[in-house]
């Protein structure tokens, strides 16, 4: 009773949250948690579905010690059994030469190719809006031709453009053509909450839709939309952002539903962002079998790969 008051119970009064934790038994046995805590490598197939690399945690779009960063994720992967990393690009600008030649490959993809299958990448739905889309729309089967690209990152709240806004349109067409996963950072927010991709998602059933962050503190609306349309995923990354128990949105959506994300950035020599051991430590600590949390650490996303046209 002591320990759950001083654990989560104090600050819950504090806080005047008013669905508190439930209480949980600790993890016992040799499970996953006690691989992690042991700094062993996990052993099932990981798959880091929500990531960021970038150059120096002092310029976005400075390209020196890119590779030192590459190779700074490729310990923290090593360490953990992470079999691959999927990179979200963080702009446009940082990975393509707008004002002269574009190049076969962005900067992202020419710089990370040559670690084979260990990092793969989101193409940013930046291409999509006006500044971008006559050069970039056009060359997306020649991006997506090649194995480095995945599907599609957006992350409306920074770009204070809603996913509603029409100039998504092709995107979404286009995902939903190639049967191609989009992450979607969702918040709670007027540009990207979970509630403004209720008509989008069934409108095109083959594309893939990752909410990143569950929502949010728009956790239940994330997980409405989810019961609504069997192509919607929770991504587990910013686990911590809402109260509701994790065992309960388990119950509801089962483990098939969600995909492990940490958000770490990894700069050169340190990483940033959340801790992606945080991240997998609160996700293995949960009061479930190891055999529930097996498909959410890779093979819900290796599936989604796998339905790629």
């Amino acid at each position: 009773m002591h320990a759950q008051a001083i654990a989560h119970g104090n600050l819950e009064q504090l806080l005047r949250i008013e669905s508190p934790l439930r209480g949980s038994r600790p993890v016992v046995g040799d499970r996953l948690w006690h691989r992690l805590l042991r700094r062993e490598r996990l052993g099932p197939k990981i798959i880091d579905a929500h990531a960021h690399l970038s150059r120096t945690p002092q310029d976005w779009d400075d390209h020196s010690d890119f590779d030192a960063c590459a190779k700074h994720a490729l310990r923290y992967m090593d360490g953990m059994g992470v079999d691959t990393m999927l990179v979200a690009d963080t702009a446009i600008e940082a990975n393509v030469d707008l004002q002269g030649s574009l190049g076969s490959k962005t900067y992202t993809e020419e710089h990370l190719s040559p670690y084979g299958g260990r990092f793969r990448g989101y193409f940013s739905a930046l291409a999509f809006t006006p500044k971008y889309a006559e050069k970039l729309v056009p060359r997306l089967d020649e991006f997506f031709s090649r194995s480095y690209y995945i599907g599609f990152k957006m992350l409306n709240d920074y770009w204070h453009l809603p996913v509603t806004d029409p100039c998504f349109v092709p995107m979404w067409k286009y995902a939903d053509a190639h049967a191609l996963p989009i992450l979607v950072h969702t918040w709670e927010g007027p540009y990207d909450a979970p509630k403004l991709l209720k008509d989008i998602a069934p409108r095109y059933p083959n594309a893939i839709f990752l909410l990143g962050h569950s929502g949010s503190n728009d956790r239940p609306d994330a997980e409405e939309l989810a019961q609504n349309s069997p192509n919607v995923f929770l991504e587990w990354c910013g686990s911590f952002m809402n109260p509701t128990d994790w065992r309960e949105t388990l119950e509801r959506l089962g483990n098939r539903r969600l995909v492990y994300g940490s958000d770490s950035i990894a700069f050169w020599g340190e990483t940033l962002g959340h801790d992606p051991a945080w991240e997998m430590g609160r996700l293995l600590s949960l009061d479930v079998p190891d055999e529930t949390l097996v498909p959410i650490l890779g093979n819900n996303m290796s599936s989604i790969l796998a339905r790629r046209r």
